[in-house]
């Protein structure tokens, strides 16, 4: 019945609002979420019990920040017993019902009457890409949390690592370097010598993964140079180099089989330090990166910020050394490596922890 008038809540452009679903902040303040076929969801707020409510607007990250991304999927919120709250999306800009696999988890923080939400984990995939998953529920009793999700003919119930959501509702707090998993750390005194010896990188066949963390300034990002190379004579190991887009990208090659992803443009400039963290996760067989502590998305020019390679990409172990190649332009001033995948709030807490 309401808002008032002949007219509900809508999309800013679209034909399609659908599925709506709200919460209340601390003061009675209603918010409200909803998928449209536009690529984003939308939310408004309301300050009157729902007579009136903001303009229609693409839901953002913090007020007036990034829009977030999704599909025409079911983009579902919860308030949880500690007065916090999370958010289940899919973290792409598709028009359609697809690719609804990973499912992906924000949690908000209430400032000052809006919801500022984090930046995203992955928390749910199947092995098959083609496999939906969405209209969740979120169960929760002392402490502990499961999702409840739908396949259209499966219905599942998950229990959830309850640190995982902590790390979202900290994310940004924490200003620390992650110290599990670290299989390698150099810094720029030891990479002087253009040489490190390369640690043991988990089989990504068998669900392994690693993470390559960076602080890096170039003179040129997009000169189309190799930063890091592991590979050996064959050609198996793993690059890590500049595009012509102005991006970084890693290829992963396993003697068979290649794959790679970049991170997103319109991030790195010239002469400037930043900071680069690429996760592979042999999970959902996914890549993702964090740029200067922000998850790439594919901003406007892709639907997707992350990237798949295959399930039969294997072992991607190449020389026994990580070479920076004379041809690169540009200072590393640390390199770390892990043997697993870092969580987003992981990677922010290792930016904003600094090079030092």
């Amino acid at each position: 019945m309401l808002p008032k008038g002949d007219l509900g809540l809508r999309s800013p452009n679209g034909p399609i609002a659908e599925e709506h679903n709200l919460v209340a902040l601390s003061d009675g303040t209603l918010y409200t979420m909803y998928r449209t076929v536009e690529g984003h969801p939308c939310h408004a707020y309301s300050t009157d019990g729902g007579k009136t409510w903001t303009p229609p607007a693409y839901a953002t990250y913090t007020p007036g920040g990034r829009p977030m991304k999704n599909p025409r999927a079911c983009p579902k919120i919860w308030k949880t017993g500690n007065d916090k709250f999370l958010f289940w999306y899919h973290n792409h800009s598709g028009k359609d019902y697809k690719n609804r696999n990973p499912a992906w988890i924000s949690g908000g923080i209430e400032k000052e009457g809006h919801i500022h939400w984090s930046q995203p984990e992955i928390l749910l995939y199947d092995p098959d890409p083609d496999i939906r998953i969405s209209y969740p529920d979120l169960i929760e009793q002392d402490g502990r949390y499961w999702i409840t999700e739908t396949q259209k003919t499966v219905a599942r119930v998950h229990q959830l690592d309850a640190t995982l959501l902590e790390g979202l509702w900290r994310q940004g707090t924490v200003k620390s370097v992650a110290p599990k998993g670290l299989i390698l750390s150099s810094d720029s005194t030891q990479l002087r010598t253009r040489s490190v010896k390369a640690p043991c990188f988990p089989n990504l066949y068998k669900s392994g993964s690693f993470t390559f963390d960076v602080w890096i300034k170039m003179q040129n990002p997009s000169a189309e140079q190799i930063i890091l190379d592991s590979r050996d004579q064959g050609g198996k190991g793993i690059v890590i180099e500049t595009t012509k887009a102005g991006t970084i990208q890693i290829v992963l090659n396993d003697g068979k089989t290649k794959a790679g992803w970049d991170c997103d443009r319109d991030l790195l400039k010239p002469n400037q330090l930043h900071h680069v963290v690429i996760m592979v996760d042999g999970g959902p067989k996914i890549i993702t990166f964090v740029v200067d502590g922000l998850l790439c998305d594919g901003g406007k020019y892709r639907q997707y910020g992350w990237g798949r390679f295959g399930n039969d990409l294997q072992d991607v172990n190449g020389s026994n050394r990580i070479s920076i190649t004379p041809a690169f332009k540009g200072e590393l001033k640390m390199l770390r490596i892990y043997g697993r995948y870092l969580r987003t709030s992981e990677a922010i807490g290792n930016y904003l922890a600094g090079h030092k």
